[in-house]
C-alpha cells in the first residue's frame, strides 16, 4: 500500500548526500529509509568513488542522482554539496539508516540552529561485536555535552547550506580528495569557527555495524592509512586536539567494550604506520 503523506511536513529542500564505494549490501536499506521519511521535500545524491559492484545501479533504482567522483570521503561530500540545491544538507553514509521522522524533526530544530549532531545507535545489533559497538556509541553520547551534543568523535551531519559554504572556503580540492579519516572533525572545526549554533537531535540515525572482526579490523586499518595521508598533506592543524588515551580507556571500561577498543586502536595504528 502507498503510505499516506501529509503536506504538514513540507518545507525547505533538504539534500541528502551519500558517498559510496561498493555499498550494494547496505545501500538499499539506507535509501529505503530515506524514501520513507515523513518529510517530503528531499533530493538524494549518491556520490560514488568508483564502485565495482551494483552500487550505482541500486542508487538509480531508488531514484537517487548519481555523481561520479574519483577521490575519498571528504572530497566526495564536498562534490555532493556542490551538485546539490538544498537549503539544508544531510551527510549520510551508505550504511546508515534514518528514523522515519529524522529529517522532519531536524528541519524544525534548525529554526534555532545552524548545524545538528544526530544521535547515533546501531541498527538491529546482534552478536557480541555489534552489541559492543552499540555500547560504544551510547557511551560517547553519555559523555557529551547534554545541550549541544558535542563530545569525543561526535560531529554534526545536518547543516545549513550557507554555513557549509563558508566552512569549505579555502580548502584545496586536491587535498580534500585524499581525506577519509578525520574529515568530519576537520569540517566541524571550520564550521564552528563560523557559528556556535549547534544542537543535538535525539534518535537521529542508526548504523549498520560490521558483521565480523576481520571487517572491523580492515575498516580501522583503512582509517589509519588515511590518517597518515592527512599528516602528509598538512591538514592535521585543522583537526584539533584529540581525546586522551586515558579518557578513552576509562569510557571503554565503563561501557564494557575494552576488547573492541583495543582491536580498533591496534588496527588503526598498524594502518597509520604503513600508510603513505
Amino acid at each position: 500500500m502507498p503510505r499516506a503523506l501529509s503536506n504538514e511536513d513540507r518545507g525547505p529542500l533538504v539534500s541528502v548526500i551519500i558517498p559510496t564505494l561498493n555499498e550494494e549490501s547496505s545501500l538499499p536499506v539506507s535509501l529505503q529509509a530515506v524514501a520513507e521519511q515523513t518529510y517530503l521535500d528531499l533530493e538524494v545524491l549518491v556520490v560514488d568513488s568508483g564502485s565495482k559492484d551494483r552500487t550505482q545501479e541500486i542508487a538509480r533504482q531508488h531514484g537517487a542522482s548519481v555523481v561520479s567522483y574519483p577521490g575519498r570521503l571528504m572530497g566526495a561530500r564536498r562534490r555532493g554539496f556542490q551538485e546539490s540545491k538544498g537549503t539544508f544538507i544531510l551527510f549520510l553514509d551508505g550504511d546508515q539508516v534514518l528514523y522515519p521522522d529524522t529529517v522532519g524533526r531536524a528541519v524544525k530544530a534548525m529554526a534555532e540552529m545552524d548545524m545538528l549532531i544526530l544521535e547515533e545507535t546501531s541498527y538491529r545489533p546482534k552478536g557480541w561485536l555489534q552489541r559492543s559497538l552499540c555500547r560504544q556509541k551510547a557511551a560517547m553520547h553519555a559523555a557529551a555535552d547534554p545541550v549541544t551534543g558535542t563530545g569525543p568523535n561526535l560531529y554534526p551531519r545536518f547543516f545549513r547550506r550557507e554555513l557549509l559554504a563558508r566552512a569549505y572556503e579555502g580548502l584545496d580540492e586536491d587535498k580534500l580528495a585524499k581525506v577519509f579519516t578525520y574529515e568530519d572533525g576537520l569540517l566541524f572545526r571550520r564550521a564552528y569557527a563560523v557559528s556556535h549554533r549547534i544542537g543535538l537531535l535525539s534518535q537521529g540515525v542508526m548504523h549498520m555495524e560490521e558483521e565480523g572482526w576481520l571487517a572491523l579490523m580492515r575498516h580501522s586499518y583503512k582509517a589509519g592509512k588515511s590518517a597518515r595521508s592527512v599528516d602528509i598533506i598538512e591538514l592535521e592543524g585543522d583537526i584539533g586536539q584529540g581525546e586522551s588515551r586515558g579518557s578513552q580507556l576509562v569510557r571503554a571500561i565503563r561501557g564494557r567494550y575494552v576488547m573492541l577498543s583495543l582491536v580498533k586502536e591496534l588496527s588503526f595504528k598498524l594502518g597509520h604506520l604503513t600508510g603513505r
